[in-house]
C-alpha cells in the first residue's frame, strides 16, 4: 500500500465561546477523586487491508455502522459494527454522489450526511448506500431574504438537522464596523468575529447559537504562537451541543480551566471549572523562540504581535475537545509519559474518570462506554481503532 501524507482537514475555528464572564464561578473539581478508567482496544480498521488514506471525519450510526471521511481520495468507506466493510461512496468529480472538498460526516437517524465545500452541498445517502439526493448548503445569514442589511457571508454549513435547517458559521465584522447587523450586537458578543448560528435551508437566520472569544494568539502561526493556549471548541456530531474550554495561564485562577456547553437554542448546559498542574516552558527555549518569531519572513504586523503579545510561561494544558454520541464530553489534556489523557464528563458536566490513550491514538467519536480513535504506525498511517471503556 502506497505511504500516504496525512492531509487531515480539521475546523480551523475551534475558538467557539461565548461571554463565559456571564457565567457564575464554579468550583473547580479535585481530579485527584477522578478515577482512572481502564481502556481495552477491541477492534481494529486497519489502514493497509483496507487501503484507508488519512481520516478527515468519522461518525458512528446509532446501529454501529461507521462512516470514515476520506479526503484524500474523495470518498466516504462504510464499514460494519464488527470491522467489516460494508462500501465505499464517491470519487473525485462534481456529479452526485461524488466529491471535490470532502469535509464532515454526520448522521441524522440512519442517513448519512457527507459537506463538500468546493462544491457547497450537503449529500445524503440511504442506509442501503445508495444516493439519495444532494442539498445546497445555506450560502449567507440573513433575518429575510430582502434584508441585506442584516446579513453575512456564510463561510460553510456545519451540519444538517432532520427538519433540513443548518448550522452554519460565519464571519461578522468588527463591533464597531457600522456593517455589523444588529442582531449581532449583543452582551453574547464581546467582540467576536464568528458565529454559528441556525439557518434554514434558504439561510434566513433563525437564532445565533455562539460566538467566539477574543483570540489572544491570534493569527500568528509561528512556533511561538503554537505554545499559546487558544480556547478550544468542539460541535456535537449530530449538532446538538456545543462545548468550550478555556484554559487560564496566568493571574489568580492559573492552573484552571473552564468547560461550558451549549445546546443547539444557545442555552448553557453547563459550566465547570476543572485544575490543571501547569507545566513550565523553559525559559532559554521560550526566548529563543520569541526572537525567531519576530524576525521570521512574515508581515510586519505579525512581527509586531510577536513582540507586543506577552510570551506564553507554560505549555497550553488543553489540546483537543470531543462531544460523546451520548452527551459526553472528552477533554483531550497535555500529554504525559503515559500517553494522552482525556478528562471524560457526562451530560451535566460531572467528571466520570480519566482516560488514557496510546500516544499515537486521537479520539474521533465516543461515548460512555466506547471510544473510536485513529492510531498511526511507525510509517505514519492511520488505522481506526475502537476501545472498550471500563468502570
Amino acid at each position: 500500500m502506497m505511504r500516504r501524507t496525512n492531509t487531515r482537514c480539521i475546523w480551523r475555528y475551534r475558538a467557539l465561546a461565548l461571554a463565559l464572564a456571564a457565567f457564575g464561578v464554579v468550583r473547580a473539581e479535585a481530579q485527584s477523586r477522578v478515577p482512572n478508567l481502564p481502556v481495552v482496544r477491541d477492534l481494529v480498521i486497519d489502514a493497509a487491508a483496507n487501503d484507508l488514506s488519512p481520516v478527515t471525519w468519522l461518525a458512528v450510526a446509532r446501529n454501529g455502522t461507521v462512516a470514515i471521511g476520506q479526503a484524500q481520495d474523495h470518498l466516504v468507506r462504510f464499514f460494519g459494527a464488527s470491522g467489516k466493510s460494508l462500501g465505499v461512496l464517491g470519487r473525485n468529480s462534481e456529479g452526485p454522489g461524488e466529491f471535490r472538498q470532502l469535509y464532515r460526516v454526520g448522521w441524522v437517524s440512519d442517513t448519512l450526511w457527507v459537506t463538500d465545500a468546493s462544491q457547497p452541498r450537503f449529500t445524503l445517502v440511504a442506509p442501503d448506500l445508495k444516493l439519495l439526493r444532494t442539498v445546497p448548503m445555506a450560502t449567507g445569514m440573513r433575518t429575510s431574504e430582502r434584508d441585506t442589511n442584516q446579513s453575512t457571508q456564510a463561510t460553510t454549513s456545519l451540519t444538517l438537522y432532520a427538519n433540513g435547517d443548518q448550522l452554519a458559521m460565519s464571519i461578522l465584522p468588527a463591533l464597531d464596523d457600522p456593517q455589523l447587523p444588529s442582531w449581532a450586537k449583543t452582551k453574547a458578543n464581546t467582540g467576536s468575529r464568528v458565529v454559528v448560528a441556525r439557518v434554514s435551508s434558504a439561510g434566513i437566520l433563525l437564532h445565533p447559537v455562539a460566538y467566539t472569544p477574543f483570540d489572544q494568539c491570534g493569527l500568528d502561526m509561528s512556533a511561538l504562537a503554537r505554545l499559546c493556549q487558544r480556547p478550544l471548541a468542539e460541535i456535537g456530531p449530530n449538532g446538538d451541543r456545543v462545548a468550550m474550554a478555556t484554559a487560564t495561564t496566568s493571574g489568580a485562577e492559573l492552573g484552571t480551566f473552564r468547560v461550558v456547553m451549549i445546546g443547539q437554542a444557545g442555552d448553557t448546559i453547563f459550566a465547570r471549572r476543572f485544575p490543571f498542574k501547569p507545566v513550565q516552558i523553559d525559559a532559554h527555549l521560550r526566548d529563543s523562540l520569541t526572537a525567531a518569531a519576530a524576525a521570521g519572513p512574515r508581515p510586519s504586523q505579525m512581527r509586531g504581535m510577536a513582540t507586543e503579545r506577552p510570551s506564553p510561561k507554560i505549555y497550553p494544558p488543553l489540546i483537543h475537545l470531543v462531544i460523546g454520541r451520548d452527551g459526553t464530553t472528552w477533554v483531550e489534556m497535555r500529554e504525559t509519559g503515559a500517553g494522552r489523557p482525556y478528562l471524560v464528563l457526562d451530560p451535566k458536566g460531572n467528571a466520570i474518570g480519566m482516560v488514557t490513550l496510546p500516544m499515537n491514538a486521537t479520539i474521533r467519536a465516543a461515548s460512555r462506554t466506547t471510544v473510536w480513535a485513529t492510531q498511526r504506525d511507525a510509517d505514519d498511517v492511520e488505522s481506526v481503532v475502537r476501545f472498550r471503556v471500563g468502570t
